[in-house]
């Protein structure tokens, strides 16, 4: 126990016009060393004043109690604890470091120091909830203060609920406190930055994905705390990855070390956090750790607890279920843990922590890698299906066990799926049993851990002859028919084909298909298009080329309304997820309270049957009498999708939003501008890329390109059908890195990987010349503002007729219009275009 409280006893008044300040020097006042959480502890010096006068900002925050450390005095945050209390003249009392930390002894110390603060990690408050009296006795203190790593929320809130007022200072040994959480308790799992340390704090975005955007925490150069650099202007990377709140912009939420990402073989970056902490939270788990860098599907290893020591292994993955469905919900469906993805460990297995209780994930891995590399082994091996006789299955027996693959892997989805923005799930399926083998799994909701998970279960139900199936096979045969085919062959030893439909075929088809087009509302009432104000139906705007294209219309004069189609619960969560992409673009804070109003939100889906809207929705009445322009640029960017799947998610969808413009009640009818890809025309003949259709033959080889050909011939369909249809553009997007003002490129694609190599590789690839000289892979680069701007612009420029000013004329093809004017009045007065006839002549080319 050390009490400092006679260091601030009152005392006669001191002379002191002898004492000398001292002064410490460059010198550090004493050498600490870090966690040790990702590698090996480091010794890290620090400057005594700098840290005594942390103490003292510190203690003006919190309130001046006696406390009960858990924490040892040789980490960062114990020591701070002691110079808190010297600081405070408190008292601050230590745990018995030869006694083993139970509840029963924290809860004592408490009552028998008179402590009114804990300072803890996160992994004793675990086992002092469990205990009968630990929420009584936590919710009684003034503080709870934690350390050393994040509470998981479901931890926090229970305390909180039982009235602990939770403090956790975020902070590092090399750089000191940083942030604080704020008043209001509600939101005690965030933090905003120190006063000291706001100026010296900067988020930079780390990586995007569907379940949230992540910002990797960077320490500039001038932080009195910061001893330690790691980047050549002087500035220190924490590894610390934070969540934005989507409210509150100066709110922060720790979500993972960058070292915890698993990077999955699709490319997927996975945190595993979430999942984690809850089933660690279990009172029946000891801890838990997921694994899968470099496969198709996480894992994870859990360890029992003393409490389920005798629970067999069937039973105790039952118990633990709801908790991994918990963690489930909170990730998207790429990072979600399959049950039989699951490695339990029986009860005081040993595992590698730090001092604080912090498991360290590689060393623990690296433990448990046999385990894991015998589960993934047995996930891919296929299995002679068992049918009695020894003779082949059936194509009946093949596709039944397929469907009732698929089928529950839909149903196990149904049970997770919380959000409107994901595809249409399979509750709008009103019986499972019902359901068609030609349907498209993506379009029923099948995502890439689904497809995971059917691929594996295939595998070892039945017997395929030793042949393994492509990680992609249900992307590539997208329905339980084709998936069956497929399966088949292989079951019976035959070779198979990569697509058992031809991709040209495939093509015209959906051109065939989805180029009928309803005709006007019958009775609708014609309003007259405003020819200055225009209002824009927008797509995709929360891509990263569709921000920028918001963007340039709300700083439009023009422009007076944008509305935006988002995947989104409701309005309000598609409007923060606007307002999220516009500042990740560094776009937001450049907009006036004026151009914000322009933004109108409405949450929807267009791959839905119905088209999104309803003649009796209100927003369907809106789009038809005010609409004049619509740019759609939502796409499915997922390099894995089968040209097939692209139907739903894409194809049907552009059909509908066409649909919707020419059941348009204004006159003339919307522009429509498309959005396409360079990889329409990536085989196209010739250096130069004309402003015009081009046919199959000039289409690259991947789905993708593949589905923008299809939308640009029935866009090509719905222009040439003499409906009234306003002007169609498409614009055919190559590369597009940063912008030309902040250079925001993001990180996963492939040039900045490539770029990422230099320092991962230790190499950069060469730009080689072909045997003639050649060089192909000279790049035509498009920053991502530029193409915003061009979009916009092209889809609100407007082509004066000549009509319109009473010149009626034809537009012919070149050649045509030079043998017409061969024939023309060759009077130069009456027609002075005759007379520079030789001129075009040779400007233009006669066969």
């Amino acid at each position: 126990m050390i009490d400092a409280s006679f260091l601030h006893r009152e005392s006669d008044t001191v002379d002191n016009s002898d004492f000398r300040p001292l002064c410490f020097g460059p010198a550090p006042g004493f050498i600490i060393h870090s966690g040790g959480t990702t590698g090996l502890p480091k010794p890290v010096p620090l400057a005594a004043s700098a840290w005594l006068a942390q103490a003292s900002d510190i203690v003006r925050r919190i309130p001046r109690v006696n406390t009960l450390s858990t924490l040892p005095l040789f980490h960062s945050f114990g020591l701070a604890t002691l110079l808190r209390g010297l600081v405070s003249g408190t008292r601050l009392s230590l745990l018995n470091a030869s006694r083993p930390v139970t509840a029963a002894n924290v809860i004592k110390c408490l009552h028998a120091t008179g402590s009114e603060a804990l300072v803890t990690v996160p992994y004793t408050l675990k086992f002092l909830v469990e205990a009968d009296d630990g929420l009584e006795s936590l919710g009684a203190l003034r503080q709870v203060i934690n350390a050393g790593s994040a509470i998981p929320d479901d931890l926090g809130d229970k305390l909180v609920t039982a009235g602990a007022n939770i403090f956790h200072l975020y902070g590092q040994t090399e750089c000191g406190a940083l942030m604080e959480p704020p008043s209001d308790r509600r939101l005690w799992s965030w933090v905003t930055p120190l006063p000291h340390a706001k100026p010296y704090l900067k988020f930079e975005p780390e990586s995007s994905r569907a379940s949230q955007d992540l910002y990797h925490l960077v320490i500039m150069p001038g932080l009195k705390q910061k001893v330690l650099s790691d980047r050549p202007d002087g500035s220190y990377g924490t590894k610390d990855l934070f969540q934005r709140h989507p409210t509150i912009p100066h709110l922060w939420k720790f979500a993972a070390r960058k070292d915890d990402i698993i990077v999955m073989l699709n490319g997927e970056k996975a945190d595993p956090i979430p999942v984690e902490d809850a089933v660690k939270v279990n009172p029946e788990v000891a801890t838990a750790v997921a694994f899968g860098a470099g496969q198709e599907a996480l894992g994870l290893v859990v360890i029992k607890s003393q409490s389920s020591a005798t629970l067999p292994h069937a039973e105790f993955v039952k118990v633990i279920g709801p908790s991994i469905d918990m963690g489930n919900s909170r990730v998207p469906a790429y990072a979600q843990v399959a049950k039989d993805m699951i490695i339990v460990k029986e009860a005081g297995t040993p595992f590698p922590a730090t001092d604080k209780g912090t498991v360290i994930r590689s060393q623990f891995l690296k433990e448990m890698h046999g385990d894991i590399e015998r589960l993934y082994a047995g996930r891919s091996a296929s299995k002679l299906k068992n049918t009695g006789t020894g003779v082949p299955m059936s194509c009946g027996e093949v596709l039944a066990i397929i469907s009732d693959i698929v089928k529950d892997e839909l149903r196990s989805k149904n049970a997770h799926e919380t959000s409107a923005s994901e595809p249409k799930a399979v509750d709008e399926i009103k019986s499972l049993d019902d359901l068609s083998i030609d349907a498209d799994l993506f379009d029923l909701g099948v995502d890439s851990l689904q497809a995971s998970n059917i691929r594996s279960r295939i595998q070892r139900e039945i017997d395929l002859r030793g042949v393994s199936l492509a990680t992609n096979v249900v992307f590539d045969y997208p329905t339980i028919r084709l998936l069956g085919d497929h399966v088949m062959q292989l079951h019976l030893g035959n070779a198979v084909h990569p697509e058992l439909t031809d991709p040209e075929q495939l093509a015209r088809s959906m051109v065939e298909k989805f180029s009928n087009f309803p005709s006007a509302e019958p009775g609708a009432q014609v309003v007259n298009a405003p020819t200055q104000a225009k209002t824009v139906l927008l797509t995709g705007a929360t891509g990263q080329v569709g921000a920028h294209i918001l963007f340039s219309l709300m700083s439009r004069p023009d422009v007076t309304s944008i509305l935006c189609l988002v995947r989104a619960q409701n309005r309000q969560d598609g409007l923060e997820r606007l307002h999220m992409a516009l500042s990740e673009a560094g776009l937001l804070a450049n907009l006036s309270a004026a151009q914000l109003e322009k933004l109108v939100v409405f949450p929807g889906d267009l791959s839905d049957p119905s088209g999104c809207f309803t003649p009796s929705d209100p927003v369907y009445s809106r789009i038809l009498n005010t609409v004049t322009t619509i740019i759609h640029n939502a796409w499915p960017v997922n390099f894995n999708l089968s040209f097939r799947s692209f139907e739903a998610q894409a194809i049907r969808p552009t059909h509908h939003l066409i649909s919707l413009a020419l059941r348009s009640n204004l006159r003339p009818k919307p522009t429509f501008t498309f959005v396409s890809s360079i990889s329409t025309v990536i085989n196209a003949p010739g250096p130069e890329v004309l402003e015009k259709p081009y046919p199959w033959e000039s289409v690259g080889p991947m789905g993708y390109g593949q589905s923008k050909w299809v939308a640009e011939e029935i866009l090509a369909a719905a222009a040439a059908g003499g409906n009234g249809l306003g002007s169609v553009r498409v614009a055919r997007l190559g590369q597009v890195v940063g912008d030309t003002r902040l250079g925001r490129w993001k990180a996963s694609e492939a040039y900045p990987a490539v770029a990422q190599s230099a320092l991962t590789v230790g190499a950069l690839p060469l730009i080689e010349a072909a045997s003639d000289g050649s060089v192909h892979d000279e790049h035509f680069w498009l920053p991502v503002d530029v193409a915003g701007a061009a979009i916009a612009d092209v889809a609100l420029s407007v082509k004066e007729s000549l009509a319109q000013y009473g010149i009626l004329c034809e537009l012919v093809p070149q050649r045509e219009w030079l043998r017409r004017l061969e024939e023309s009045d060759p009077d130069v007065t009456r027609n002075p275009p005759r007379k520079l006839l030789n001129f075009f002549r040779g400007r233009i080319k006669i066969d």
